[in-house]
């Protein structure tokens, strides 16, 4: 059961990854977007999301200024 749920949330990450690139998007358009057409709570998919797409999303929220900018960051 461990290696089928890791290879799931590997294909989740991976499909929001490319549909994001496919269509020129953010990964969180896509993420929100996923969540939902699927009617799932965003609060939900933090434990499907790989430590890859949690670091797109952190940079994509920094640069929309949703968070605060970490020190070892360059402001330009």
């Amino acid at each position: 059961i461990q290696v089928s749920t890791s290879i799931f949330l590997f294909c989740f990450s991976q499909h929001i990854e490319r549909r994001a690139v496919h269509t020129k998007s953010t990964c969180m358009d896509i993420l929100l977007d996923y969540c939902a057409t699927n009617d799932i709570e965003i609060e939900s998919v933090n434990k499907l999301l790989s430590s890859s797409l949690k670091d797109k999303l952190q940079a994509e929220a920094q640069d929309l200024n949703l968070l605060k900018v970490k020190a070892n960051k360059l402001p330009f």
